[in-house]
């Protein structure tokens, strides 16, 4: 009997150890994500970094691998080269295939939302010949998707990260 208790007690003893190293790592796990949001949140605030694509998805769902530019934000100016795979709205394109602007001044509407991690920036552009809505969702790990509506062309969206800018 002596020996059922004392074998009882251990494997409370263990069961609890178990539990509690279970609780640690995804408390662990739930801080680190909580950090890395915070980096990435800062990341924004600050208004300097860029944006890298990895992956060009049109509408219809389609992913295609992309290796080029992306958008990079310096404060209040953005400077875009986006390769465009989809269709037109309207007549034919006279200047560059790719979604290609630079702005000064910009006006960024940012949305944060800290209980799911994501925030969500949105800002307009123009350049000669189009005027473009940019929609941006930054994850907290920063994988980011930048959606783009043109006024000449289909939406396009990009997946890829955004970046500290590197000097």
């Amino acid at each position: 009997m002596k020996k059922n208790k004392i074998l009882f007690y251990c494997l409370m003893f263990v069961m609890s150890t178990t539990m509690l190293t279970a609780q640690s790592k995804k408390e662990l796990k739930k801080q680190k994500k909580l950090a890395e949001y915070a980096k990435t949140k800062i990341l924004v605030q600050n208004g300097h970094f860029v944006f890298k694509t990895a992956w060009i998805v049109t509408q219809k769902g389609d992913r295609t691998e992309a290796i080029g530019d992306g958008l990079l934000i310096e404060g209040d100016k953005t400077y875009a080269n986006f390769p465009f795979i989809g269709n037109m709205n309207r007549g034919t394109l006279s200047g560059p295939n790719n979604i290609e602007f630079k702005t000064k001044e910009t006006v960024f509407i940012a949305d944060y939302n800290d209980k799911k991690r994501k925030i969500f920036l949105k800002f307009e552009a123009k350049d000669k010949n189009e005027s473009y809505s940019i929609y941006i969702t930054i994850l907290g790990t920063g994988k980011t998707t930048v959606q783009i509506s043109s006024s000449a062309r289909g939406i396009m969206s990009y997946e890829g990260e955004i970046k500290k800018v590197v000097i």
